[in-house]
């Protein structure tokens, strides 16, 4: 599998990362009157109106704003910098959706490709990728981002933390590592964190991003071995044991297949799966548990690194084609229809929000 800078080099432009969590009423609700926060490797961050996906206004300054997440509270957004030297960037968020940048702090890292705000508020946590890293860092009250408070470096020879997502307890956080082929749980206490359990996946699985479902569920797709798996989630340890795997694509393509980001339905009865070399979006029914392969769908462009979803909309980030795609989404049959694009530099990201 080309390593992840490789990946960068196909865009001939900039650089790479990507999924998060939203507060769940505003995730869940139509796209109407929904702004789009959308990550790049072209050293911006470009709010658009999803209805028309015309230009609300853009934040510069940061080089590789890749993956973006919101405060619990609505009122801040969180950017890494995927660098050698990785950072936070925190932001208010304000009328119409306009950010203004509050500080930036390094992350203790290399390479963060994906970060997360805890339950509470009070701290953000980075998965860095390039040195297999955690790292903690307080939030302060104005929604600046504070000091460190913790890293965490995961064993093996070549460790790469990928994504960071709390359960829906938020009792424990676990971690993808894309290159030691493991699932960490930990325990966020005080600022610090406690390794819970650990999970072992087969070799050159890849484990990338994942979802949490109902019933004690986890969905994870595999990157380097191009596979969806579902899991148990056991949420007295944070342990997960595996229950089914399937391929990520319905259809066999002629070239290698990289899955890349992963979502749920609002109403948790369809699953999402972007594709990297088949650049479809794939659809399956999840409505018993047990993903259902529906359909390859076309992204209308090339490595789609990130996609979101709502109610009935979808929006995915192409990154090597350097556009962004629009597409209806039927909630009884939950798949897409492609609607529109948009050119945009090397996107990585989209984050629905609505506007405050």
């Amino acid at each position: 599998m080309p390593d992840r800078r490789g990946f960068l080099k196909l865009t001939g432009a900039a650089v790479a990362a990507a999924t998060v969590a939203l507060p769940t009423a505003a995730y869940a609700q139509r796209a109407s009157g929904c702004l789009l926060y959308i990550g790049s490797y072209a050293h911006a961050i470009t709010t658009l109106a999803s209805s028309d996906l015309s230009t609300v206004s853009s934040a510069a300054g940061l080089a590789s704003p890749s993956y973006l997440t919101v405060h619990p509270n609505g009122r801040f957004l969180y950017a890494v910098d995927e660098q050698t030297a990785g950072t936070v960037t925190g932001f208010t968020i304000g009328a119409g959706g306009v950010l203004t940048q509050l500080n930036t702090v390094s992350c203790g890292g290399n390479g963060p490709a994906q970060l997360t705000v805890d339950p509470t508020g009070k701290y953000v946590l980075t998965a860095n990728y390039g040195d297999g890293t955690v790292g903690v860092n307080a939030l302060n009250a104005d929604g600046s981002v504070g000091a460190s408070t913790d890293l965490v470096r995961h064993q093996g020879a070549t460790p790469h933390a990928h994504m960071a997502r709390f359960a829906p307890s938020g009792r424990f956080v676990l971690v993808s590592d894309l290159g030691t082929d493991q699932v960490f749980a930990y325990q966020l206490r005080g600022g610090k964190l406690k390794q819970t359990a650990v999970t072992a996946l087969p070799t050159g699985t890849g484990p990338r991003h994942f979802r949490f479902a109902p019933g004690n569920t986890v969905y994870l797709v595999g990157e380097s071995d191009s596979s969806l798996r579902t899991f148990s989630y056991n949420p007295v340890s944070g342990a997960l044991t595996q229950r089914h795997v399937q391929p990520a694509t319905k259809d066999t393509y002629s070239v290698r297949n990289y899955p890349s980001e992963i979502a749920l339905s609002p109403d948790n009865v369809f699953c999402y799966v972007g594709n990297r070399g088949g650049d479809v979006i794939t659809t399956f029914d999840i409505s018993t548990g047990t993903p259902r392969v529906l359909s390859d769908v076309s992204v209308h462009g090339q490595w789609p690194r990130h996609f979101a979803v709502t109610a009935d909309r979808i929006w995915v980030a192409n990154q090597n084609s350097s556009n962004l795609t629009a597409f209806d989404r039927d909630p009884l049959t939950g798949l897409p229809t492609y609607t529109s694009q948009l050119a945009l530099g090397s996107p990585s990201f989209v984050l629905p929000a609505h506007s405050r």
